[in-house]
């Protein structure tokens, strides 16, 4: 009799099992069915300018990266997968059929746009949700589409955050780097927590992966669904760890403890009159800023004051307090936009080169798109002088009249 209630219950148990395994899987092809309706794959055919030949341009190509559907029914991309294309196709996860579109709008700075439909679109297409931002040390889940019929699902974990420049402008912005062995990642695969968005990759270097957090996807979707897009600012200075008892000493700061130094100041720059290379930086609208040019954020740990950025919009106030000759003063200006053209060494990517032809020689001006004429490793294999010139004198001289010809 007791083996026979054993069975019983054994076979109770079995039964219980495989109904929670059978809601489950459920679960799961349900929530990657919505997945699905919600990350798409984007076709850009480009032609990009051909700077060894600055007459013509190179031949087409097509190019696969992955998009989002945001704010009724728009694809979010990078701005990396608008460069230089003349049209755009979108395909559902799982599907054949491509559908034209067409771009509403990008932000280089950003590295972000956006695209919309020509005419028809998909069937049952769903925005995808937005969550926020990671914090160090959380696993996310990455989602590759750009081959094959369904999405490729990969745990990540957040390592660090950095401030890095973009793909299109030597602008810096606050990245997510997740380290992955396998290569083939950047192409805008969006990260998962919970049934949410994340982030989205947009480069690869090695095993790490640089994606963009959350809150900057959702400023960029928010401020292009406003019809007044606010776009990023410029604060135009430099900034050099204070760690040094003499030069605190020199600057007169030995009596504080926070404090970098500003090493110099942009002559686009709001506070191009009021600052000075030399002045010490004590806050950022009322942050405390550490010697080593940091504070502390309350996700990512300690990271550069220049990420607080990336929370402001061009237009806003800003107040920087400082010190200077032992003195400490408050300043208050309007934050101007970060316009990457005033560069000596502009981002002229997208546009034909401007050049000319003397004697034989062809003469053009040195530009963000030349040096990525050598390819996406082109900080190592670009000439020594040009790479010079872009690390220590990119900034705008002559009020941006002022440029480099090669």
């Amino acid at each position: 009799l007791g083996g026979r209630r054993i069975m019983s219950n054994s076979r109770r148990l079995e039964k219980w099992l495989l109904l929670a395994v059978f809601l489950l899987s459920s679960s799961i092809v349900m929530a990657s069915d919505r997945l699905e309706s919600s990350i798409v794959r984007v076709y850009s055919y480009v032609q990009r300018p051909d700077f060894d030949s600055p007459w013509t341009t190179k031949q087409s190509e097509k190019l696969v990266h992955m998009g989002l559907v945001v704010s009724d029914h728009k694809i979010l991309v990078s701005a990396y997968a608008v460069r230089s294309a003349k049209h755009f196709e979108v395909e559902k996860i799982g599907e054949s059929r491509r559908y034209p579109l067409k771009l509403k709008m990008v932000d280089p700075v950003a590295n972000l746009a956006l695209l919309e439909f020509v005419e028809e679109e998909p069937n049952a297409l769903e925005d995808i949700e937005f969550g926020e931002d990671l914090e160090l040390g959380a696993n996310c889940t990455i989602y590759q589409g750009v081959e094959g019929e369904s999405l490729v699902a990969r745990t990540l974990r957040l390592r660090e955050v950095q401030l890095q420049a973009g793909v299109l402008t030597s602008d810096t912005l606050p990245q997510y780097v997740l380290e992955i062995r396998k290569p083939g990642y950047g192409w805008f695969e969006p990260l998962m927590r919970n049934g949410k968005l994340v982030g989205a990759a947009i480069s690869q270097s090695g095993s790490s992966v640089f994606a963009l957090p959350v809150s900057l996807l959702k400023r960029f979707v928010k401020e292009a669904a406003s019809g007044t897009y606010r776009p990023f600012p410029e604060l135009g200075i430099s900034l050099s760890s204070l760690l040094s008892p003499a030069l605190r000493r020199y600057a007169k700061a030995n009596g504080y403890e926070d404090g970098v130094w500003i090493q110099e100041v942009k002559e686009t720059s709001a506070f191009a009159k009021d600052l000075m290379a030399g002045d010490i930086l004590l806050q950022f609208n009322d942050i405390p800023v550490s010697a080593r040019g940091s504070y502390e954020h309350p996700l990512w740990g300690r990271i550069s004051i220049i990420a607080k950025l990336s929370e402001v919009y061009a237009g806003d106030n800003v107040a920087l307090k400082i010190l200077r000759s032992g003195e400490e003063k408050t300043i208050s200006k309007r934050i101007g936009v970060y316009n990457p053209d005033l560069e000596r060494i502009p981002s002229i990517i997208d546009e034909p080169p401007r050049y000319m032809i003397f004697g034989g020689l062809v003469i053009q001006e040195l530009t963000e798109g030349l040096l990525q004429s050598w390819g996406s490793n082109w900080r190592k294999r670009a000439p020594l002088a040009y790479l010079y010139e872009d690390a220590f004198h990119a900034w705008p001289k002559r009020d941006g009249a002022m440029k480099i010809l090669v």
